[in-house]
């Protein structure tokens, strides 16, 4: 099982060859703590990697957005919630999830199986469920889940007094939230604070070349597959290739 943008070539470029991964500085990203995933319990991370990590080019291009966000509101952050996600933990994320949504389907009567318990072919049905959180674990090194290569980041804003900016959901929150356009066409007053908002952190990654993933507002970056997909569609150039394989 692949998603659309698993057709992107990855092709090797001298350019970024030597990308390695950089740890973001705590002085101009705010971080949240404890971080979401390392928290969890057996949750397979190496030591001596922090998930605060991403490639240094998009390291400097998430610096810049950074500072452009601070000349424009003195004062205020991007708050990281996520970086780097080797395979093994991409994984063990995925099937946690699946076995969420086996849960909740089996309380509904919809899922036959155990969730405690699932077959392999019920792991791959439920990774291709839409309300699926979390990239397919492809072991494949064409077909890499994004945040294992080092070039994807989810992130919010906060505020000068360090508060987090209402963006209508937080970070991880299932559909429809999840989607960036969720309040593009609503009328209510704070749906289109929501949706400013949106637009504005759009706009502010955009500048440095990260784009974003169509099913979460908080997910950008920059020389992945999802990334060349998404740059194909927008300005219609169907040779825009992936440069970053998976770490590790």
């Amino acid at each position: 099982m692949v998603n659309e943008w698993n057709s992107v070539p990855l092709v090797m470029s001298e350019k970024y060859s030597t990308d390695q991964l950089v740890e973001l500085d705590t002085n101009t990203f705010e971080r949240f703590s404890p971080h979401p995933y390392l928290s969890i319990e057996s949750a397979p991370y190496p030591k001596g990697v922090s998930p605060f990590s991403l490639r240094s080019t998009v390291k400097e291009n998430l610096t810049k957005a950074a500072k452009l966000l601070n000349e424009l509101w003195p004062e205020a952050k991007l708050k990281i919630f996520d970086c780097y996600r080797p395979l093994e933990v991409a994984t063990f994320l995925a099937r946690r999830e699946a076995r969420r949504l086996m849960s909740e389907d089996k309380d509904q009567g919809v899922f036959q199986g155990d969730p405690t318990n699932p077959t392999e072919a019920e792991y791959k049905k439920y990774f291709g469920d839409p309300r699926q959180m979390f990239a397919i674990p492809s072991d494949n090194p064409l077909t890499p889940p994004p945040h294992s290569t080092g070039a994807a980041v989810d992130l919010t804003i906060v505020s000068p007094a360090g508060v987090e900016i209402d963006f209508g959901g937080a970070v991880d929150d299932p559909p429809p939230t999840s989607f960036p356009l969720t309040y593009a066409k609503d009328g209510g007053s704070y749906d289109q604070i929501y949706d400013n908002w949106r637009k504005f952190l759009l706009a502010l990654m955009s500048k440095f070349e990260f784009a974003r993933l169509p099913r979460e507002w908080w997910h950008f970056s920059f020389g992945d597959q999802r990334w060349a997909k998404i740059q194909q569609k927008i300005t219609g150039n169907s040779q825009i290739c992936a440069f970053y394989p998976r770490i590790g």
